[in-house]
């Protein structure tokens, strides 16, 4: 590994846009290089998220393939993003997008890891991070 995984946020509305945000105020703008937010309206045609979703994933692709975490399995932009990864695209698909996740995708060595390795650490650090008010594990 040498290039930089990009990372790629699908969600329905600006849900996306605002975790990047946040993820860069937390973090800074460097660990969020190489990242981006792609705000799906629910009205929007397939055609048009499938192309934007490709796009996108060019535009971010620097050799080692492209990391795209949606919010919702089974929602049109996941199934657009699964369906890019079938047709023989570098990418892996997560759902179920939350902010620790991208802090933990975020503040990793992303030119050392795979997106497929990215996505299970963020998987993981998605399940621990689930906690109850009293911080005991839900």
């Amino acid at each position: 590994m040498s290039a930089l995984v990009g990372v790629l946020l699908v969600t329905h509305g600006d849900v996306a846009r605002a975790m990047l945000a946040a993820a860069r105020v937390l973090l800074g703008e460097g660990p969020t290089h190489a990242m981006e937010s792609l705000c799906i309206d629910p009205k929007e045609p397939r055609e048009s998220i499938q192309a934007r979703i490709r796009e996108a994933t060019e535009r971010l692709d620097r050799g080692d393939g492209v990391l795209i975490a949606c919010d919702l399995h089974g929602s049109t932009p996941a199934n657009c993003a699964i369906e890019l990864k079938r047709s023989g695209k570098k990418v892996e698909v997560l759902c179920g997008l939350s902010l620790p996740m991208l802090i933990k995708i975020a503040s990793i060595d992303r030119a050392q890891h795979t997106p497929a390795e990215l996505a299970h650490v963020a998987a993981e650090t998605a399940i621990r991070s689930v906690r109850l008010g009293d911080g005991g594990a839900a």
